[in-house]
């Protein structure tokens, strides 16, 4: 059986939400990551502690204060009064120096910096390169990294009146042309990282949208057409190698660099996804490689950061927060983004004929409605030919008055109020781009939390009208002190930092295809003419191998078969939601992988690297019905070739209302009772067990089909065909380990027996393996739906050697029974238990 995604769309009617939760808490890490920079700013207005400092005393202050101010830190806040008069005598000496500084004095508002931008952009552009029109540090070759803050600082100058040539982006645009590589990608430098890479082909990005914009501000030139090619080329690298837990590179879109602290830590990590946000926004893109750029590198950011509010040194925390905060699509006002309310553009109700009076205070039906943009017809638009357009909304607006920001593009005149108040007007036509309204004090004073009414009345005075509006919604306040302690707590408990506990089951089965040859190391994220997106059957060929069924052992779940080390396995399983659940998917890998979700990619992750049980982290909101999971993996690395994964709710316990099986239609009661069979009661026990005989000797590994075993480490059970291979005593065939997960949970191992006529007790022969205080406690019991029956309990210590543990049975057991193995360590010393024969005598 094979659905492509119509069927899975069938199947789940709802898309696939981003949970609530990730929503109120990016909020937060803005605030708490806000709060660590002021707490890090010197006496003297200076971050001096950044590691840049030394080197571009300017630039770290510059930044970090830009950063707090598109997190929503007003101009007028203490902390960025005391940066600006630390950085007024400050004259910049290297090219990140002045860019930074002109982005924080554009970020300030207003002309009362207008000499000082000036000032700091003739000296960007006296910097520049003559050969290449690019720029250097400034001494040195000239690099992609230091050009397009060169190009951002010349950008954020432009909004105040400073005239940038347009040869100069002409050349820049050639020079960008004559350095992108023949893969549509950007390096650093033709002589150091000439290789493209997601940061440097976000800044290449960057530089020719930035001049194709302001080439469009004086008419059409040629070099626009060159630079839409380029961009294009970009796009399509980025579309196949994206992804957002490092910074890819090389042609297969493997992570270059990692950083000694682990999966958070990647080289340039954090200033790619700055990077990432930027180009996202300058593109007008919310998906990248058809994925949701911003919600995978949120998830990311979320997970890491430290319980300081920061991510490591300032300059990564700057980078996180203008991620977070979309700095780049607030400052174009491309998008109403406001985190507990989604990023959609809100509809207008809207008239071309004079309304009655009353119409700036109250909403009635009579009124059309349309989305934004008004004026000319086009895709997302609302076509307004008339003179007069009559528009109104609602929305809310919790945080303080002081903080909201409007900016419009209008043509060619507007008046706007709040609920009846006049509150801005724009006297002339905003030129294409969109201008900030000076808003009135009664305006602001007219705010409601709820239920705020904003009305215009656009006039159109010739040529083509247009119209539209756009809140920088900064959404928090200045009071985050009082608050910081209450959302760090909140903060630990995160479902995305909480790992799930002992009891959540792992999920064992799977249908596996693979390996399938990646000698060129690319087929992971290739998804063309491959199943990542299919639903399968067992036995089906595809791409010269068949998919299996595989139930693993432990909680480790195999990459077998024959094949290349380099090669890459598909893993599949259908997720049934009784209810909608919202929780998250915890995976565990050596290898690269790839998560998709009914066909949606959920999470990439491009290196090899440790092996923890809860590396990655997979928020998902699921609707009521069947789910299609796939998991992808690459052989690529040293190290284990499995990987693991479980379904965990918030506080990290089991989802009973969720459950993996591999037939689309519903749960598998027989295989819902061996994976999970623990935690279900003894009478689903005695139904669904398969029946194990009156015997088990697990010469075979096979044997364990009939077996229930949870909780346990990610490692156990595990088989081995002689002792040796389990690291058991003596010389037995055939041997189960079994551990408990922890000194207070023990393991519990079920299997259903047989009772045949002139069989009474139960014979387990066992030893146990560990440190030097070691010691296992294993107990007999008899599930009945009456209750538990205790039939034998021993302590086994290391040394001891095999024996045998024997269990008298009552009478009034019936034709079978459940029998339950209960492992437990009473000490330390990281206690095993061996299994070598279960046997009714």
């Amino acid at each position: 059986m094979r659905l492509g995604l119509r069927a899975l769309a069938a199947l789940a009617l709802t898309p696939l939400a981003w949970p609530q939760s990730i929503s109120s808490a990016v909020n937060e890490a803005i605030d708490r990551g806000a709060v660590r920079l002021m707490q890090l700013q010197q006496g003297n207005g200076s971050w001096s502690n950044s590691g840049y400092h030394g080197s571009y005393p300017m630039g770290a202050t510059a930044f970090t204060a830009y950063t707090l101010r598109k997190s929503g830190l007003p101009a007028s806040h203490d902390a960025i009064k005391r940066a600006l008069s630390f950085l007024s005598d400050k004259r910049p000496q290297k090219v990140y120096c002045a860019a930074s500084m002109l982005m924080f004095l554009d970020s300030l508002g207003g002309t009362g910096h207008q000499r000082e931008i000036h000032r700091l952009a003739d000296w960007l552009e006296e910097a520049t390169d003559p050969s290449t029109y690019l720029w250097a540090y400034p001494a040195g070759l000239v690099d992609l990294s230091n050009s397009q803050f060169a190009a951002l600082g010349l950008w954020a100058a432009a909004n105040h009146d400073y005239q940038v040539g347009a040869h100069t982006w002409m050349r820049i645009i050639d020079s960008l042309r004559q350095r992108q590589n023949r893969d549509g990608g950007f390096g650093y430098r033709g002589d150091y990282h000439p290789e493209s890479s997601g940061g440097m082909t976000a800044a290449g990005i960057t530089m020719l949208s930035l001049a194709d914009r302001e080439l469009a501000r004086t008419g059409t030139h040629p070099a626009q057409a060159r630079a839409r090619i380029g961009i294009e080329d970009a796009w399509k690298w980025f579309d196949t190698h994206f992804t957002a837990t490092g910074n890819p590179a090389w042609g297969t879109g493997w992570i270059r660099d990692r950083g000694p602290e682990g999966v958070g830590s990647h080289m340039y990590h954090y200033y790619y996804l700055y990077g990432l946000e930027r180009v996202a926004a300058l593109s007008d893109r919310e998906q990248i490689g058809g994925r949701d750029w911003y919600r995978e590198g949120a998830i990311d950011l979320l997970k890491n950061q430290n319980a300081d509010g920061g991510w490591g040194s300032i300059e990564d925390t700057c980078f996180a927060l203008l991620f977070l905060r979309r700095a780049t699509f607030s400052y174009l006002n491309k998008r109403e983004y406001t985190l507990a309310a989604g990023h959609r553009p809100v509809d207008w109700h809207y008239r071309t004929q004079a309304p009655g009076a009353g119409w700036k205070e109250t909403l009635d039906a009579s009124w059309s409605k349309g989305k934004p943009p008004f004026g000319e017809a086009g895709p997302g638009r609302t076509t307004w030919t008339a003179r007069d357009l009559y528009a109104v909304r609602e929305f809310d607006w919790e945080g303080p008055a002081e903080l909201l920001r409007m900016f419009a593009q209008v043509d060619d005149h507007a008046t706007f109020w709040l609920n009846g108040v006049e509150l801005a007007k724009v006297p002339q036509y905003t030129a294409g781009r969109f201008a900030e309204l000076d808003l009135s004090d009664a305006g602001r004073a007219a705010l409601k939390p709820r239920g705020n009414l904003l009305a215009a009345h656009v006039v159109n005075t010739g040529g083509p009208g247009g119209f539209e509006l756009r809140f920088d919604s900064l959404g928090i306040d200045v009071a985050w002190d009082s608050r910081l302690v209450e959302r760090a707590n909140r903060a630990k408990r995160a479902f995305w930092k909480v790992r799930p506990l002992y009891q959540v089951p792992w999920m064992r089965r799977w249908l596996m295809l693979g390996p399938v040859s990646d000698k060129d190391g690319d087929l992971l994220n290739n998804a063309e003419r491959l199943p990542d997106t299919e639903t399968p059957s067992p036995g089906e060929r595809r791409l010269g191998s068949s998919w299996r069924e595989v139930l693993a052992t432990s909680g480790r779940v195999p990459l077998e078969g024959r094949g290349p080390g380099d090669g890459v396995w598909w893993a599949f399983t259908w997720l049934h939601a009784e209810e909608a659940a919202e929780a998250a998917l915890w995976l565990g890998s050596q290898r690269p992988l790839r998560v998709l979700l009914d066909g949606e990619v959920l999470r990439v992750h491009n290196l090899a690297g440790n092996d923890d049980d809860a590396r990655h982290v997979v928020p998902l909101s699921l609707t009521p019905g069947p789910h299609a999971l796939m998991v992808k993996l690459s052989g690529r690395g040293d190290g284990s070739r499995s990987f693991s994964a479980r379904f965990a709710d918030a506080s990290g316990r089991p989802v009973p209302t969720v459950t993996a099986s591999l037939d689309p239609t519903g749960p598998e009661p027989l295989w819902r009772a061996l994976v999970e069979g623990p935690h279900l009661d003894a009478a689903a026990l005695i139904e669904e067990l398969p029946r194990a005989g009156s015997r088990l000797t697990f010469d075979r590994e096979t044997d364990l089909n009939s077996l229930a075993v949870a909780p346990s480490a990610r490692d156990f059970p595990t088989w081995g065909r002689d002792a040796g291979a389990v690291g058991a005593p003596g010389d037995a065939k055939g041997v189960l380990a079994l551990r408990a997960p922890s000194g207070s949970t023990p393991c519990r191992a079920s299997m259903k027996l047989k009772v045949t006529p002139g069989r009474s007790r139960v014979e387990v022969r066992a030893a146990s393996a560990g440190g030097q205080d070691a010691h296992t406690r294993l107990r007999l019991r008899a599930l009945l739906p009456a209750g538990p029956r205790l039939l034998a309990e021993r302590d086994l210590r290391p040394g001891d050697g095999w024996q045998t543990i024997t269990g008298e049975l009552p009478d009034d057991l019936g034709r079978e029974f459940v029998l339950e193995l209960e492992v437990s360590q009473p000490g330390s010393g990281d206690p095993r238990l061996f299994l070598d024969d279960i046997e009714l005598r």
